[in-house]
């Protein structure tokens, strides 16, 4: 049997109990249990560890429930053998510490059972257990109460079919008319001698009758009072016609009463629509079996009566159902088993073998007791079960049933990464005691909506699994039952965590593009515009409306010919990557520069589905650049004019002083002092012209080794017998420079260091420490802290025959390759000056000089 279906079913036919029941508790330690049941149950709990206190408590005490904790049935040292033997044991509720096989404990004589891991939610679930054990018990003991009254009226009794044959007749019928009530079957009910013929065709429409039916034997007369009614089925046709009686002057007493039990027993189990099938307790042998049970087994009823009970099982069976039947027989309760892993099944007269549930109870009849089984063919049931399993296992759903207080009752299918706690731990558990406070009161709402409206409610909720947040889309249905509206739903769950990830990217995605800042466009494969952003309605001039369905040639200019688009498109429909910059056209027809980026989107197998133009609009910047441009041309224009128009006058200036030196000598000491300054005007113009040139940014490099360019630079320098030291570590060193702007800069920086430091200067060069690059330094007098933020500055200089634009043509050839420049002391305390210069790229000097 599977306990917690029949546990499940006894909860909802049951009444809650009027008082906390009393518990008695066994285990082998000492256990903390015991006052949990009581402090938060209000249970009366009766620990003991022996089994001798057991059985002695149960004979002082009025128990309602015994809780065997274990982690196997031996565990119990034979105490569930000795309950089995005792008429009025209380039931027996299984507590397993181990998570074990509950079907041993089943077959050691438990009547339910519960794993027992220890956490708080696990205990409180044994508490709801123990008051379901005991009021299925007490539901149980109320039934057989009933039937045994049933069982013990006197009356005469009848069944016929709706032509009037007889199909049943009980035995205080039989007694009363004196014959075999088998021979009466099949015979016309107006045999028996009334006149019931003229109003059977009103009986079967449904309409009561009464009458008298006169039997003689035996020397006397007895008249019995009869009263007729159909039973009808759900869709009111009549299936069977019920007659019962009462004797005006009965027999004996005692006869009465006994022929009357035996007929009335006789009519509820051919009545009944399972096969029954009545056995011996002491010997096993089949004294009695319905019509349904011959149907089942396909033998007739007096076959079947007189065989033992375990041969109605294929010889595999016939040990369990056995040892079943052995159990029963020693209760006076019903005890249902259904066994859906490995069911019982029953052989045909034809060798098939049929599953089915049994449900058998003991029943006492004229101080005989005799083992009542009822078997049901669950043959369809179990092929519509693995039809459900097969088709639940498939759907990546949660299944639940809910009853409408929110109890889980069953956990159909659903992988338990997706579950709070094991199936078997959620069934019986309240869904607010295992979920967290919102998403529980999310599901009771909408169960107690389901069941009042009786319609579908479709909810999302968010659970916390595994540290991780996840998001539930959940449809509650009620589930109906014949006859009647359902108080159980169905709740289907399903797991949209990664739907709504999706959909959270999708809209920062969205966002992101909606406020980029630059034009956006996506086109199919064909080039037809499908979405453009604001940006880009902004930048061209077009609504969205306007270009959708177009294609990019919409901004065509006509300023790239055909080849350049047809490079483009082998290059986007190939897969790869273009970058480009295009001359568009806006609406108003005002041409615009932009940058343009075009990458393919794929799909999950790599096929172009998209493409998406990401552009930058330049046309700002490629107006500054041409001004750039132009102001560097004005500029070189104006040094060339300004060193030709000083260079003529300069020239004949240098030539009159030579030839007046070569006359009176007085005057050669104002002639050396004229001659000087004309010198150094002549260096002033080189020098600018060549701050004019070095200016331009370098977007081409190429290695260059650094030692040769050294040696180069000091072959231009005037060292006369300065010193120059090279670091190992430049031997062999190159780095990306454009080499004669390089070269400049070196000859700028040693001759700085002769003209500072005077001819007999020792120079050292090599790399920094730390960072890419090199320095210069010397042992000169060194550079002081105040001047050390103007040395690159135009027109600065310190020296008095200096021109100032020496380092500031250093400073602009350091920027226009990225690099940065810094001044401070020598090392090795020399007491020079040392100028650093780190080579690795930086973007904000380029910036500065393109600014």
């Amino acid at each position: 049997m599977d306990n917690l279906s029949s546990n499940r079913r006894d909860r909802r036919s049951g009444a809650p109990l009027q008082s906390p029941p009393t518990v008695l508790y066994l285990c082998r330690a000492s256990s903390d249990v015991p006052p949990m049941l009581d402090a938060e149950h209000g249970m009366e709990v009766h620990a003991v560890s022996e089994r001798a206190a057991v059985t002695a408590t149960l004979d002082e005490q009025s128990i309602d429930c015994v809780i065997v904790e274990g982690t196997c049935p031996e565990d119990a040292d034979g105490l569930l053998a000795a309950l089995d033997e005792r008429r009025s044991t209380p039931p027996v509720l299984a507590y397993d510490q181990s998570d074990g096989d509950p079907r041993r404990w089943f077959r050691a004589g438990a009547d339910d059972y519960l794993s027992g891991r220890t956490d708080t939610e696990r205990r409180t679930l044994l508490a709801r257990r123990i008051e379901r054990c005991v009021a299925s018990r007490r539901i149980r003991t109320d039934c057989r109460r009933f039937r045994t009254a049933v069982d013990g009226m006197g009356l005469p009794f009848l069944i016929a079919d709706p032509d009037g044959r007889i199909e049943h007749v009980n035995r205080a019928f039989e007694t009363i008319l004196g014959e075999d009530r088998r021979a009466l079957v099949g015979r016309p009910v107006s045999a028996l001698g009334t006149a019931i013929d003229d109003d059977w065709g009103s009986i079967t429409d449904g309409d009561p009758w009464e009458g008298e039916l006169v039997v003689d034997g035996a020397g006397e007369t007895r008249r019995i009072d009869l009263r007729v009614r159909s039973v009808r089925d759900d869709d009111g046709r009549t299936e069977r016609i019920v007659a019962t009686g009462t004797e005006r002057s009965a027999p004996g007493a005692e006869d009465r009463k006994c022929d009357g039990r035996r007929r009335k027993y006789r009519e509820l189990i051919d009545a009944a629509p399972d096969a029954i099938i009545v056995a011996d307790t002491d010997t096993g042998i089949i004294v009695e079996a319905n019509e349904a049970a011959t149907s089942l087994i396909g033998r007739p009823r007096g076959e079947i009566i007189g065989m033992h009970q375990s041969a109605l099982h294929p010889d595999g069976d016939r040990e369990r159902y056995r040892h079943l039947f052995d159990r029963h027989q020693r209760h006076d309760e019903s005890v249902r088993r259904r066994f859906d892993d490995d069911p019982i099944h029953v052989e045909t007269a034809g060798g098939d073998r049929i599953p089915v549930e049994i449900n058998a109870r003991v029943v006492e009849l004229d101080g005989q007791t005799f083992l009542q089984g009822h078997f049901r063919d669950i043959s369809e049931h179990r092929d519509r079960e693995r039809k459900l399993r097969t088709i639940l296992d498939a759907v990546p759903d949660v299944a639940i049933v809910y009853d409408e207080s929110g109890t889980y009752e069953d956990v159909l299918s659903g992988a338990e990464d997706l579950l709070v706690d094991s199936p078997d731990a959620l069934e019986g558990s309240a869904v607010d005691d295992v979920l967290p406070p919102e998403p529980a009161n999310q599901i009771c709402e909408a169960i107690r909506e389901t069941i009042e409206a009786g319609e579908t409610q479709n909810l999302e909720y968010r659970l916390p699994l595994d540290g991780d947040t996840h998001h539930f889309s959940a449809r509650i249905s009620p589930l109906r039952t014949e006859g009647s509206e359902s108080e159980r739903v169905l709740c289907l769950a399903r797991d949209i965590t990664a739907r709504k990830r999706r959909e959270q990217d999708l809209r920062s995605f969205r966002q992101a593009v909606e406020q980029a800042g630059h034009a956006i466009m996506i086109t199919d494969t064909d080039g037809s515009i499908e979405y453009v952003n604001p940006e880009f309605e902004s930048v061209t001039g077009y609504t969205k409306a306007e270009v959708t369905g177009e294609t990019p040639a919409i901004l065509n200019s006509g300023e790239h010919d055909e080849r350049y688009y047809q490079d483009l498109w082998e290059t986007i429909l190939g897969g790869e990557i273009w970058e480009g910059e295009l001359v568009n056209q806006r609406k108003e027809g005002e041409r615009y520069h932009v940058e343009q980026t075009i990458a393919p989107i794929t799909d999950e197998t790599g096929d172009i589905e998209r493409f998406v133009a990401i552009n930058t609009d330049i046309t700002e910047r490629k107006q500054y650049e041409y001004q750039l441009e132009r102001e560097r041309d004005r500029l070189e224009e104006f040094a060339r004019t300004v060193a030709h128009d000083l260079r003529n006058p300069l020239s004949i200036a240098l030539g009159h002083v030579d030839m007046a030196r070569q006359g009176d000598e007085s005057v050669d000491a104002s002639l050396d002092r004229a001659l000087s300054a004309l010198e150094r005007m002549e260096a002033m113009i080189e020098e600018v012209l060549e701050l004019s040139k070095q200016g331009e940014i370098v977007h081409e490099t190429d290695p260059v080794s650094f030692e040769r360019i050294v040696d180069l630079a000091w072959e231009h320098v005037d060292t006369d017998t300065a010193t120059r030291r090279i670091a190992d570590d430049l031997h062999g060193w190159t780095l990306p420079a454009d080499e004669s702007r390089l070269r400049q800069l070196l000859e700028n920086l040693l001759g700085n260091a002769v003209k500072h430091a005077g001819p007999g200067v020792t120079i050292r060069l090599g790399r920094l420490s730390g960072r890419e690059g090199f320095f210069i330094e010397d042992d000169g007098p060194g550079i002081e802290p105040s001047a050390r933020n103007r040395i690159f500055e135009s027109g600065f200089t310190s020296a008095a025959d200096g021109t100032g634009f020496g380092l500031a043509i250093v400073k602009q050839i350091v920027d226009a390759h990225g690099w940065s420049i810094d001044v401070t002391d020598a090392e090795d305390n020399t007491g020079g000056g040392r100028f650093e210069i780190t080579t690795t790229y930086h973007e904000h000097a380029v910036d500065k000089e393109w600014r």
